[in-house]
């Protein structure tokens, strides 16, 4: 019953907020740089999710989980290496669920997204921005 609890929690209705918003940055980083600075598209998104990671680690930090008392470049930093290895393992989950167990793939996404939602929030909150 307490993970029903937390499954329902404002904090995890919040950490969806941030993953809205980070993507919203993401787009419109990407678009603006594109369409009207005329940078070339693989530039401009790759500017577009350097964004995005640095406005989700602010609102995970100062405004979600409220866990400023560590210094903020090691923390980044810290946010960095997770979020490269949260992507490595949602792809080899991709590569388990559809190559291997022959999934459609829009499923094996949805699942592995899931799945990642949760283990990121339950991270972020229990571990990486526990207060102290």
């Amino acid at each position: 019953m307490a993970f029903l609890n937390k499954l329902y929690s404002p904090k995890l209705v919040g950490f969806l907020g941030v993953g809205v918003v980070s993507v919203a940055v993401n787009f419109g980083v990407t678009t603006f740089l594109h369409e009207i600075l005329s940078l070339v598209e693989e530039i401009s998104f790759l500017i577009g999710i350097i964004a995005a990671m640095g406005c989700n680690f602010c609102l995970l930090r100062y405004v979600l989980f409220k866990s400023y008392l560590d210094n903020f470049f090691q923390q980044f930093f810290k946010f960095i290496l997770s979020s490269i290895a949260f992507r490595g393992f949602e792809y080899l989950g991709f590569l388990i669920i559809h190559t291997w167990l022959h999934f459609w793939y829009l499923g094996a996404m949805f699942v592995v997204q899931l799945l990642s939602f949760f283990i990121k929030f339950y991270f972020y909150d229990a571990i990486f921005f526990k207060r102290k």
